[in-house]
């Protein structure tokens, strides 16, 4: 990949580009793609974008962040009753607290040349239909292992990166040829994949709330198909009780955030509140101790991404078991619909009810306790 060429030819489009909207899609690309070769080819390009970034570019830029941000809350108070209903079964019914002491650490490693064959037998064997798509992330170069930690989001080792104009996804992973990192590949093409499903409405409901749900149901995928073939099992297991721990963790947040009567976000989405009488009244149905500080740190856009994005991963991937075809349907479906705007809308337009959802397909699948 020429990094200059591209980001000169992004740069000389976006002279005509005429649509606000658009321009900004373009220098986001470009960020992506300085970033890209500051890490891989210690050149930084930004020194360009400054001929062509207009001041108009960043208020606008700044105007749509915060317009998200208040659809985004408005969404969330609109479901609150969801919120609760969702949370406080997840933390009665699915609680397990022997699982939270244990130490998740995926450690073990393997040669390179398994590492991969093993992603790419997966995908042959278990998932044909993206297969083409996951040889061309890596015919194209679009797979990068490095040990540069300034990439990653803090606590991540993998990162997918969406490049609007092009249509195409650069996929980052911490090198490391390890159980947990196959699981992070895996997880990281599920977002490329869910990019390619919604492209331009990339900045949807669908890829708000449920932005984590293709990832985690493809973890979950790819998790059965290494103990179908006896491939690290006490890995896997151990994984299984982590993605529960995670899921718990969050319900306990956003618990927590949909029975505060008021709370404001900043920018990046942190809660900023001094509700602390309500905290406590509601740290007795709580499965962890989460302290009025911590409320403070807490992130709602984080917390309903992760929740939402695990706790529905669950009940398609116990569909997937019982009908693979039509559950890689209904995925589609969720992540494309333009007119998905709430949860509301999510159940008209899948074949499960809440009852359902909530009761026999969500208990059987924590049977990994």
């Amino acid at each position: 990949m020429n990094i200059e060429s591209k980001i000169q030819q992004l740069l000389q489009k976006s002279i005509t580009e005429k649509d606000k909207r658009k321009r900004m899609l373009l220098f986001h690309e470009i960020s992506i793609l300085n970033d890209y070769a500051i890490l891989f080819e210690q050149k930084d390009f930004r020194i360009l974008q400054r001929k062509y970034y207009r001041k108009e570019d960043y208020l606008f830029s700044k105007k749509e962040n915060l317009k998200n941000q208040k659809i985004f809350l408005q969404s969330f108070h609109l479901e609150r009753e969801y919120h609760q209903i969702f949370t406080s079964f997840t933390i009665s019914n699915c609680y397990d607290s022997s699982i939270q002491h244990k130490s998740f650490y995926l450690k073990e490693t393997m040669p390179e040349k398994l590492f991969f064959q093993i992603l790419l037998d997966f995908f042959e064997e278990k998932l044909p239909e993206f297969n083409s798509f996951f040889l061309k992330l890596l015919e194209e170069n679009r797979i990068f292992f490095t040990k540069n930690k300034d990439l990653f989001p803090q606590g991540s080792i993998g990162v997918a990166k969406y490049l609007p104009s092009s249509f195409k996804s650069l996929i980052f992973v911490w090198k490391e040829y390890s159980v947990k990192n196959l699981i992070t590949v895996v997880h990281e093409v599920g977002h490329a994949i869910h990019f390619d499903f919604i492209k331009d409405n990339y900045l949807s409901f669908a890829a708000g709330y449920f932005s984590e749900l293709f990832p985690y149901f493809l973890e979950q995928v790819f998790v059965d198909y290494l103990k179908e073939k006896n491939l690290f099992r006490k890995e896997c297991n151990r994984y299984l009780d982590s993605l529960a721990v995670l899921l718990f963790n969050k319900a306990n947040e956003l618990y927590i955030l949909s029975n505060l009567s008021h709370f404001t976000v900043d920018p990046i989405y942190d809660v900023q509140t001094s509700n602390e009488e309500i905290y406590e009244e509601l740290k007795e149905h709580l499965s962890k101790e989460i302290t009025p500080s911590q409320l403070k740190q807490l992130n709602l856009r984080n917390c309903l991404l992760y929740y939402y994005g695990i706790l529905f991963s669950y009940a398609f991937f116990y569909q997937y078991k019982q009908n693979p075809k039509e559950t890689l349907k209904n995925l589609k479906t969720v992540l494309t619909m333009k007119d998905l705007y709430t949860l509301q809308d999510l159940f008209g337009s899948i074949p499960f009810d809440i009852d359902s959802f909530l009761y026999p397909t969500f208990q059987k699948q924590m049977t990994v306790f």
